[in-house]
Formats: structure tokens, C-alpha cells, sequence
């Protein structure tokens, strides 16, 4: 007689359906990205911690719980992504994305409990909002989306193309692209 399997609880299978979901739907061949969290919420973080650490292309490289720690973070660590909580005990999150936008190429995701704000969030130019609690797909596509974003404003290795520019972006005396808020380059009107 042939023995039969236990069947897996619902929470194991979803737990593996979600982990096989991770390892498969990013390619191994998208860049590293840096990631930094700014979240007061000690469980919050841990589960986007947990998020990044299921995804081989995502390196940790802070996790801290205000605005100004998020900003020491910025400098020291150079993150390529910030994933952002609006609900910070020093400052506003916005105003944390303001001063990220204003000169840094580190794209922001705001992550948050109040869906409410996600319309906001995205007039401040943030590259994704992910509502609270974050689901695993929902963060991997928000990673997508940033890759997609940095491909528009890095050069293309394979093409040796330039880089393309926003259209208020000029080059300074460095050579590296400056971006003038509300300029626009010449022949683009």
C-alpha cells in the first residue's frame, strides 16, 4: 500500500508559493540595488527587511527609524532606494522626500498604512507607493520600476548610447547632469 502525503497547511503553502514568487520573478541579471529603510515601526521594518533579504539583487545597507537617521543614512551610505514610512517621529516623510529629490539620484517608495496618501506621494515623485502590509509581489514590482527608472537615466552598457536627460536637466562643469526645477532645455517647447 502507498503511503500518502500530509497535506501542507494553508500557511506553509502560501509562505513557499510566496518565496518561489521572489527567487523567480526578478532576473539575476538586474544590478544590485542599495536599499535603506526609514521606518519609526520596529515590526514594519523587520518585514521589509525580511522582503529585501528574499531577493538576491537587493543589498541592506540601513535601517533606521527617523527622518534625521534616514538622512545620516543618505549620506554615509548611499543608497540607491529609500523605502520610506510618511509616519516619522522627527519630520514629515515628505519633507524627507523633498530634501532627497531636491539633489540626490536615491529614488524614494513610500511605504505606508495610510492609502489615503498615496496620491500625494506620487506628486512628490516618488517611484512607487506600497501600502502597508506590504505584499511581496507589490514589492518586487516597486523594485521593477525603479530598475526601469534608473535604465532611463544611466547609460545603456550595451548600446554605448548616451544617457537620455529629463528635459531640464543640463550638464555642469563636472560633466555630470544638473537639474534645474522648472527649466527646460533648449528646442524641447
Amino acid at each position: 500500500m502507498k503511503r500518502m502525503q500530509q497535506p501542507l497547511s494553508a500557511r506553509e503553502g502560501t509562505r513557499d508559493l510566496r518565496l518561489q514568487a521572489s527567487q523567480t520573478l526578478l532576473s539575476p541579471a538586474e544590478p544590485v540595488l542599495r536599499i535603506a529603510i526609514i521606518d519609526a515601526e520596529p515590526l514594519s521594518r523587520s518585514i521589509l527587511v525580511r522582503l529585501c533579504q528574499s531577493i538576491s539583487t537587493v543589498e541592506l545597507v540601513a535601517q533606521v527609524g527617523s527622518g534625521a537617521e534616514g538622512l545620516q543614512a543618505l549620506r554615509t551610505k548611499q543608497p540607491d532606494v529609500l523605502l520610506i514610512d510618511l509616519d516619522l517621529p522627527d519630520m514629515d516623510g515628505f519633507e524627507l522626500i523633498r530634501l532627497i529629490v531636491s539633489g540626490q539620484f536615491t529614488l524614494p517608495i513610500v511605504v505606508s498604512a495610510h492609502a489615503s496618501q498615496a496620491v500625494v506621494a506620487y506628486d512628490a515623485d516618488v517611484v512607487d507607493f506600497l501600502a502597508k502590509p506590504v505584499a511581496p509581489e507589490r514589492f518586487e514590482e516597486a523594485l521593477r520600476r525603479v530598475h526601469r527608472r534608473r535604465e532611463t537615466f544611466q547609460p545603456s552598457r550595451a548600446s554605448g548610447l548616451p544617457a537620455a536627460q529629463p528635459m531640464h536637466a543640463r550638464h555642469g562643469s563636472s560633466g555630470s547632469p544638473q537639474f534645474i526645477a522648472g527649466e527646460a532645455s533648449e528646442g524641447s517647447i
